[in-house]
């Protein structure tokens, strides 16, 4: 069983530490559930957590959560964390390396990840490197 299976499309070997050096907190209701998301992470050199901590680097929320301004969302705007839309997980794994999140980032009102972007960025083409 493939624990990235959860994060669509397939990768090489090198993009095997995509997330390495990050730790990546989730909250509210994504595409999957969050333990298989938190496997798909861990399988590609990332850490999880389950709250927004020192250690922290990403907060990945779905829109309705960022924007009723929940615990883990207020820690993280706190922190100055960056708070991002499940797609960039996605693009990442699609991309092989960390891709930049202002596509993704939530709390300037990109969401190249879920629906229309809504900054003036081109919506995210998947089948390209970011």
């Amino acid at each position: 069983h493939d624990p990235t299976a959860s994060l669509p499309s397939d990768i090489d070997e090198m993009g095997k530490a995509v997330f390495g050096g990050c730790t990546i907190c989730i909250t509210g209701a994504l595409s999957q559930t969050r333990s298989v998301i938190e496997k798909g992470v861990e399988a590609l050199g990332g850490a999880t957590s389950s709250s927004v901590t020192n250690a922290t680097t990403h907060l990945v929320a779905n829109p309705a959560e960022y924007a009723s301004k929940t615990k883990k969302v207020l820690a993280a705007e706190a922190k100055g964390l960056v708070i991002v839309d499940e797609g960039w997980l996605t693009a990442c794994k699609t991309a092989g390396k960390l891709v930049d999140t202002k596509k993704f980032d939530l709390t300037t009102g990109g969401s190249g990840g879920a629906g229309q972007p809504q900054t003036a960025a081109s919506p995210v083409k998947m089948s390209k490197a970011a």
